[in-house]
């Protein structure tokens, strides 16, 4: 690529610019002298490795590989929850309100609430690629805050196309 600059140079501004290439040693130096006092500097460059050009194709391939994996019906999964009390027996707790929720980034958004079953189970189904989060909703006059096993935070992906999230709810001391 050949390139022009014009501005005020002199013959110490092609060494400290490293303009002293292949190009300006098979010119003489009265050719170099009459580029320099013309304040123009004629020089042929090298194309450089762009890494924000090769990056940014990168990130349009990977987008575009999300994008085939949203429309891939192997991508749906599914989350079961089981909600029990944190006593002796780990009693299984039918009719409890839990709540799934996607993150997208600013504010996870509510995808679907349902109730557990007569043995504590809720099971949500045909979920699309991407991270959710579930929260069991307990009446905090009775209740604590429910802890989560392993997390409430579930990715659905091509690799992890089922999870199970436990919530363990404690009566609160009178």
């Amino acid at each position: 690529m050949k390139i022009r600059i014009d501005d005020d140079y002199d013959k110490d501004d092609l060494e400290k610019f490293n303009i002293n290439n292949n190009d300006s040693k098979y010119r003489s130096e009265q050719h170099q002298d009459d580029i320099l006092k013309e304040n123009v500097i004629e020089t042929t460059f090298q194309e450089v490795y762009d890494y924000d050009k090769e990056y940014s194709r990168g990130y349009y391939n990977n987008y575009q590989d999300d994008k085939n994996d949203e429309n891939d019906n192997e991508t749906l999964g599914k989350i079961t929850v089981v909600s029990r009390l944190a006593n002796k027996n780990r009693t299984l707790i039918s009719s409890a309100k839990i709540n799934l929720y996607v993150l997208n980034g600013v504010s996870p958004k509510l995808v679907e609430t349902k109730y557990t079953d007569n043995l504590g189970n809720v099971t949500f189904e045909n979920l699309k690629k991407g991270s959710y989060r579930v929260i069991a909703i307990v009446d905090r006059k009775y209740f604590e805050k429910p802890t989560y096993s392993p997390w409430n935070e579930v990715t659905i992906d091509k690799n992890t196309t089922e999870a199970s999230v436990e919530v363990v709810n404690k009566i609160k001391a009178v």
